[in-house]
């Protein structure tokens, strides 16, 4: 289902069940078809109509976020296979707040109006919200919203309606009128200069210590040393773990996601200096019948590609991960289907490895393989598609079967969009 389609759907849903809402931003799009929907549907809903609304959100297939350090908040996400695209409600509950503190509070649900079939602010609570969404939140003017602010400025609103509520929120008996003369006059550069003073005003002496409190929630979880998914594509040869990388690594930048993509196989990329080295070697032992020498030989090659995936874990992948989700083309897998060494020291190689936040095995049937890429012979598929299904199980991957490229990409970004709502991320 597409996003718009979507939001209106559980908008009508609010409206039939009598839940108490006003859409706050970014709904444009609902009203001129050839605006581009954003990721987040901002709205307020009542307290009373949590448990209702939130029925709707999982009906519709949204995945409740975890909860973040301002408690008046609610994220819900959900993922546009048709759209490729990430949709989210952002709620708040009960009114309109800055760090859990409110500058506008549930009387909006009297005050709103219905257009385009879903209710939204006032004009007079609207201009309140963009103004100090700007000044406390954002701290600087969008250009759409200093836009809407203008057009706002231009009816005849209850302006003295306005000026009262920001005294208040402000407490100044008189700044509530200098706020709105200057959004009138167009002097945003002037009301920028009053918001570390309009801030002071908000927070002390009423809202200090939920301030606080709030503080250190948010420097708990912001200090917290955490690691962004590290997602991996494993498979044979022709199974399209290249194709797939890609195309996710491109829809996560579409949706606005800091990623990287790094390629972990044995093939190429090395650290050590083992590329031509490796290549001698295997190119005069690879038809010789397994002997002890053989063996020997490959199991010491077990331990030098092994060290050099660690290194390149190490210096590569973990340092990206603090920053970005970094996606793999391969994985250790490589170590685990090496000929010619023991299976209990593949094993223990593997082991060695952190296991993927998120791993997809791409496979289809040896014919179908060979046919896309004849580097390996049907039997030598066959023989490692049976170990990939062993070290599938190991790692809990997501099995796909490869016969729809769009349809395997959009099974692919829909399962990584459901794994990054449920980890907050």
């Amino acid at each position: 289902m597409k996003r718009a389609e979507t939001i209106k759907k559980v908008l009508t849903e609010f409206n039939r069940e009598n839940i108490r809402y006003c859409a706050l931003r970014n709904y444009e799009f609902l009203l001129n078809p050839k605006e581009e929907p954003g990721f987040d549907f901002d709205v307020s809903i009542a307290a009373e109509d949590h448990e209702q609304a939130e029925r709707i959100f999982l009906k519709y297939g949204f995945i409740k976020k975890p909860p973040q350090f301002s408690q008046k908040h609610q994220g819900y996400a959900a993922f546009s296979q048709e759209e490729l695209r990430k949709i989210g409600f952002d709620v708040q509950w009960d009114g309109v707040a800055w760090n859990d503190r409110y500058y506008l509070e549930r009387a909006i649900y009297d005050r709103c109006k219905k257009g385009g079939g879903f209710f939204v602010l006032s004009d007079e609570d609207e201009f309140i919200m963009y103004l100090c969404h700007s000044l406390l939140g954002k701290r600087f003017f969008k250009p759409e919203y200093r836009l809407k602010l203008q057009q706002l400025a231009a009816k005849e609103l209850d302006f003295a309606f306005i000026a009262k509520h920001l005294s208040a929120v402000f407490r100044g008996e008189r700044i509530g009128q200098r706020l709105v003369a200057l959004v009138k006059e167009g002097r945003f550069d002037d009301l920028l200069t009053m918001k570390q003073q309009l801030l002071w005003r908000f927070v002390v002496p009423q809202h200090l210590m939920p301030f606080i409190r709030l503080f250190f929630r948010w420097f708990k979880e912001k200090g917290r040393a955490r690691k962004l998914p590290l997602i991996a594509f494993i498979g044979p040869d022709g199974a399209g773990k290249s194709t797939t990388t890609a195309a996710l690594v491109r829809i996560l930048r579409e949706n606005r996601r800091s990623v990287e993509q790094a390629y972990l196989g044995r093939g190429k990329g090395h650290m050590l200096p083992i590329d031509k080295p490796g290549k001698v070697v295997y190119k005069r032992i690879r038809r010789l019948q397994p002997s002890p020498v053989v063996r020997l030989v490959y199991t010491l090659a077990s331990f030098i590609y092994a060290a050099d995936l660690l290194l390149r874990y190490s210096f590569v992948v973990r340092r990206r991960r603090k920053r970005a989700i970094v996606i793999t083309d391969r994985y250790a897998t490589d170590i685990y289907l090496m000929r010619n060494v023991s299976e209990s020291l593949r094993l223990f190689l593997f082991s060695l490895f952190p296991r993927p936040t998120l791993t997809f095995y791409l496979y289809h049937e040896p014919q179908r393989l060979y046919a896309r890429k004849r580097q390996q012979s049907i039997e030598e598929l066959r023989w490692q598609l049976a170990l990939y299904d062993k070290v599938a199980a190991r790692l809990g991957a997501v099995r796909i079967k490869t016969e729809n490229k769009k349809r395997v990409v959009q099974e692919a970004a829909t399962e990584t969009f459901e794994l990054l709502a449920r980890s907050g991320e």
